[in-house]
């Protein structure tokens, strides 16, 4: 029976450790801001949005972020207006929303608790902006396309887009 108990352990211990460190996330779908919303223009569901989904609304919307932040730095490709500018640009979908909301909310509605949620997530938020505006191999890849501006056969709209993006980066240090 010790010996069923130990071998038992043991392999759990073995299972733990091989398993991939990386967590899986587990989202509430009870949560609007996880859903395409079911609204005329697909406007964020306001009735159901409860005070209690804006902070993990916040957090899994800047792990997306991130992971396409990622996906643009690591791309092995040469960088282009598409998988660079363009990828930038599309980034942070959740968290455009999940802000627009909060922050709209925040003002009409002046509670304690809204107050609570924005003093917990701007420094989170500052900081997320922070890691994307100053991450040298993002800026690199930026540089890199507007160093090729003139090449490029780029419209007014991505000509401004690919101008505007380079000079966030230069002038956000």
């Amino acid at each position: 029976m010790k010996k069923l108990v130990l071998t038992t352990f043991v392999l759990c211990l073995i299972a733990t450790a091989c398993k991939d460190k990386k967590q899986e996330r587990v989202l509430d779908m009870n949560n609007p801001f996880f859903s395409k919303p079911e609204t005329p223009f697909h406007v964020p569901a306001f009735d159901q949005i409860k005070t209690t989904h804006y902070l993990p609304a916040f957090e899994e919307a800047m792990l997306q972020q991130k992971e396409e932040i990622e996906a643009i730095v690591n791309n092995s490709d040469d960088p282009t207006f598409e998988n660079t500018i363009e990828a930038l640009d599309y980034s942070g979908e959740l968290l455009t929303t999940v802000s627009m909301v909060f922050f709209n909310m925040c003002e009409t509605d002046n509670s304690d608790e809204m107050n609570k949620i924005a003093e917990e997530i701007s420094p989170k938020l500052s900081a997320h902006a922070d890691d994307i505006n100053l991450n040298p191999d993002l800026f690199k890849k930026v540089k890199s396309v507007y160093e090729q501006k003139d090449k490029l056969s780029l419209d007014k709209e991505q000509m401004r887009l690919l101008e505007e993006t380079y000079k966030d980066f230069v002038r956000g240090g």
